[in-house]
């Protein structure tokens, strides 16, 4: 009996260890963010913030017919996600409107060919939630086979504000499952 209980005690810490039952998520840390590296486009401004000994990005951005936002490219040129299924930023829009909040994962190519997921949340004013991009899908469909090995970018932006605003992006990693 004594021998029974020990090996499944043994199994169970070997599957808690075990790569398959957990992959690391957390590959972006925004207190080693080089702010000069967040690079803004169309007219959207990133700053890194701290809130309670937390470092956040917070986007700012005028009313606009386009989609401000800001990259972060990857160090050395690539992540290797291989051992998730996806990537999840939580965002909060501080806003005084409703905004859609995009996530954009890449892969190196011509953007026209479109080699990236992507999917977007709205959320309304104050409100916080989680955007979810699944490789392989985008808008949740299917979408262009990206290789989680060699991701180059992340990508966030918002959909043509009404208004001028800011969102905070609270956390990126990847996600299981």
């Amino acid at each position: 009996m004594t021998r029974s209980i020990l090996a499944s005690l043994s199994a169970l810490c070997l599957l808690a260890s075990s790569p398959l039952v957990r992959a690391e998520t957390k590959f972006l840390d925004f207190a080693s963010l080089d702010p000069a590296g967040l690079k803004g486009e169309n007219d959207g401004t990133p700053t890194l913030v701290e809130d309670g000994g937390a470092k956040m990005i917070k986007l700012s951005f005028p009313a606009s017919k386009g989609y401000p936002g800001f990259d972060i490219p990857a160090p050395n040129g690539a992540w290797d996600l291989s051992s998730v299924s996806g990537v999840v930023a939580e965002v909060t829009n501080t806003s005084s409107e409703k905004i859609g909040i995009s996530l954009r994962v890449e892969n190196a190519g011509d953007w026209k060919k479109s080699p990236w997921n992507a999917n977007v949340v709205w959320l309304a004013p104050g409100a916080t939630g989680s955007v979810k991009v699944k490789f392989g899908e985008s808008f949740g469909k299917p979408g262009f086979a990206l290789d989680p090995a060699a991701v180059t970018k992340i990508k966030i932006f918002v959909n043509a504000p009404s208004a001028e605003g800011a969102v905070t992006v609270n956390t990126i990693e990847g996600f299981d499952g």
